[in-house]
């Protein structure tokens, strides 16, 4: 039994390092993508569940985190689930990131640092869907959200009229050009 205990306060250890924490974080921000590029398929979204579980977990444990920091995670989840199920303007989606924003700056300190954290594990997390973003299947959501058609001039799409001709010719300006106007 001591073997067992000394196993799981080495792992209870090992989570409260700071660069681990930054990478639990990291990794629930890349799930929450995921979960958006693949939406339906839950990978992303138990990667996240995961990922906070063993953070708020191994704080919870070491008594850096109360019961209150993990319900505002909640809080959290709960707003932005509201917001998926009931499309609206996208206010419970705002206040349910930030409260999520929220209960990891409090489970990391609550302080500048945490906050500095916070951002680094969001960058980490932003740089690795990118490079990845290729490989990972799309969903109906991501493709509303993402332009995969280019509209330009070869395939006969134009944002103004053609006034190629004009260039060169001497004409009477009847409105300040400044920084349009109307000519003559």
């Amino acid at each position: 039994i001591n073997k067992v205990r000394g196993v799981f306060i080495m792992q209870s250890e090992l989570l409260l390092l700071p660069v681990v924490k930054i990478l639990l974080i990291a990794v629930f921000f890349l799930a929450v993508l995921i979960e958006i590029k693949t939406a339906g398929t839950g990978i992303g979204a138990l990667l996240g569940i995961i990922a906070a579980g063993a953070l708020f977990f191994s704080e919870y444990m070491a008594g850096n985190v109360s019961f209150w920091e993990i319900i505002i995670f909640l809080i959290g989840v709960i707003f932005i689930t509201i917001e998926i199920i009931l499309p609206g303007i996208g206010l419970f989606a705002i206040i349910g990131m930030l409260a999520i924003f929220y209960s990891f700056i409090m489970a990391l300190g609550g302080n500048m640092a945490a906050f500095y954290a916070l951002l680094l594990s969001l960058l980490i997390a932003i740089i690795f869907f990118a490079l990845k973003i290729k490989k990972i299947p799309s969903s109906k959501l991501w493709n509303n959200v993402v332009l995969k058609d280019s509209e330009s001039s070869i395939e006969g799409f134009s944002s103004s009229l053609d006034y190629s001709s004009l260039l060169g010719k001497k004409g009477v300006v009847i409105a300040k050009l400044r920084p349009a106007g109307s000519i003559e």
